[in-house]
């Protein structure tokens, strides 16, 4: 039979088509949909260990913070004791994902009756800036549950008198943990720090 004079091929190929039109598209979406997945999971997974915006690798390196204090007492005296010891502790206080430090100084120079310095330190740029100079203080140091201003407060061991010791809170006000009234924190929740005989090192080499 020659040609198609009633048309009865025309209408079936247009539908063939349509036929595998749709099977492509259809398998097409699968694959664009499985490889979106794959996407969105890589992006969960790798969020998790993703440095926070405006965190600094290295303000949590111990070299650079021995380093920022040794700068600093030297600058205070230069004929300090060298033979201060330090511990320390990164914690974030204030929950931007960056480690505040809680560092205890021990020595001639630091330490009066048995009570020696704190300072608890914040990453500023590539170094740090002082949040608190605590003097008179011994361990344990707890980070506080209880916050003030969006900072975790702090405790330490504090003289009440000539014979008695009691743990007192420090509370940030909004720039800095003020020396003055520090309410006893004994029934306070919270996690110790640095504890009652905390692992020292040289400050100085």
């Amino acid at each position: 039979m020659d040609g198609d004079p009633k048309g009865i091929l025309d209408p079936m190929f247009h539908s063939i088509l349509r036929i595998l039109s749709f099977r492509i598209w259809h398998c097409f979406a699968g694959i664009t949909l499985a490889i979106g997945v794959l996407a969105m999971n890589g992006t969960a997974q790798s969020s998790t260990t993703r440095t926070p915006a405006g965190a600094s690798k290295h303000t949590n390196s111990p070299e650079r913070l021995k380093k920022f204090m040794q700068d600093h007492l030297r600058h205070i005296d230069p004929s300090i004791d060298e033979g201060t010891m330090f511990s320390y502790a990164f914690v974030d206080l204030n929950g931007d994902g960056r480690d505040e430090v809680v560092v205890y100084l021990t020595g001639r120079s630091w330490c009066g009756t048995g009570e020696c310095m704190t300072y608890v330190l914040t990453p500023d740029g590539e170094s740090f800036r002082f949040l608190a100079r605590v003097p008179a203080t011994l361990t344990p140091i707890r980070e506080l549950d209880k916050m003030s201003h969006g900072w975790h407060s702090i405790s330490t061991v504090v003289r009440y008198d000539a014979t008695r010791m009691y743990e007192g809170e420090l509370r940030f006000n909004g720039q800095k943990y003020p020396l003055g009234e520090r309410p006893p924190a004994d029934g306070l929740r919270g996690k110790i720090v640095i504890p009652d005989s905390p692992q020292e090192a040289p400050l100085f080499p």
